[in-house]
């Protein structure tokens, strides 16, 4: 499990330096003129890391050119898995790893939670639905077709499970989103 977090949290700190190294004078510079273009310069750091900690997470690392040349010629490239739900077979056949299975989902529903939480503050549940269901589509569809066809085979396995986890995070986000503000004192009106 460690090996496969490495790349992400690697990602992460790389971003999240440069994204402070470029974003601290920023903020300091504004947020002598305003607060709120404070929150702006940090909302932007907030997506550009979690823009990255997303490509670490799906697409990252690639692999070496000749690994995918043998995988593509042996067809032994990632399969598609089209049966909704079906880690839950996984797991009653006994298949090796259980317990992988499970942070496998958990840790695909918590990467679609702040999507669901930065959009939950501005949009119905349906909406944030879909997109999280067009995103989540097109990180499988990039892993499906070997990162948009760069590899002649795929290196990732399209799941659809990870679409509906995708789109579960999301839902848990934007509910979270909407715990959050009605907490919140009267402000201007927001748009449902």
């Amino acid at each position: 499990m460690l090996e496969r977090l490495a790349p992400g949290v690697t990602t992460i700190a790389v971003v999240s330096f440069f994204v402070l190294a470029m974003a601290v004078p920023y903020i300091a510079v504004r947020a002598v003129s305003t607060a709120q273009a404070a929150r702006q310069a940090g909302l932007v750091a907030a997506v550009v890391s979690y823009l990255a900690a997303v490509l670490a997470y799906t697409i990252l690392p690639l692999p070496e050119a000749e690994e995918m040349a043998r995988r593509c010629t042996t067809g032994a490239g990632a399969q598609a898995r089209l049966v909704p739900l079906g880690f839950l077979a996984d797991l009653a056949a006994g298949s090796p790893g259980p317990s992988g299975l499970w942070w496998q989902v958990v840790l695909n529903v918590a990467l679609f939670v702040p999507f669901g939480l930065a959009l939950g503050w501005m949009l119905p549940l349906g909406r944030v639905a879909l997109l999280a269901l067009a995103a989540s589509l097109l990180i499988e569809l990039t892993q499906l077709t070997g990162l948009w066809f760069v590899y002649e085979c795929a290196y990732r396995t399209f799941d659809v499970d990870d679409v509906v986890a995708g789109v579960l995070g999301a839902c848990l986000g934007w509910a979270l989103a909407r715990l959050l503000r009605a907490g919140k004192p009267p402000g201007p009106a927001v748009r449902n």
